[in-house]
C-alpha cells in the first residue's frame, strides 16, 4: 500500500492549446487524497519553447515530489527487496 497519496502536475496555457478547457475540467475531478498542482500559462502550445519555459517551475515541483518519496521509502538492498518495497505503489 502506498504511504503517500498521488500528486499530479497539470500544465496548460489559456491561448495556444486546444485542450485547455478539458484540462481545467479534469483538475477538480480528482478525488481525495489525490493532489493536483496546475501550471497555467497565458500563452503556449505543444512545442519545445513552451516546455523549456516551464522547466524552472516544473523541475523544483518534481524534485519536491521525489524528495518526499525518498524520505518515506528506505533504499532496498537487492532487486528482490525493491520489488517487495514497491509492490502496489506503482
Amino acid at each position: 500500500m502506498c504511504s503517500r497519496p498521488p500528486s499530479l502536475s497539470l500544465a496548460g496555457s489559456k491561448k495556444g492549446e486546444g485542450n485547455f478547457r478539458l484540462t481545467m475540467e479534469f483538475a477538480p475531478k480528482a478525488k481525495v487524497p489525490t493532489r493536483i498542482d496546475a501550471l497555467i500559462r497565458d500563452e503556449g502550445g505543444r512545442h519545445f519553447d513552451t516546455w523549456r519555459a516551464e522547466y524552472p517551475e516544473v523541475i523544483p515541483w518534481l524534485d519536491k515530489q521525489l524528495a518526499v518519496n525518498a524520505r518515506q521509502v528506505s533504499a532496498p538492498r537487492s532487486p528482490q527487496a525493491w520489488i517487495r518495497v514497491r509492490g502496489g505503489c506503482g
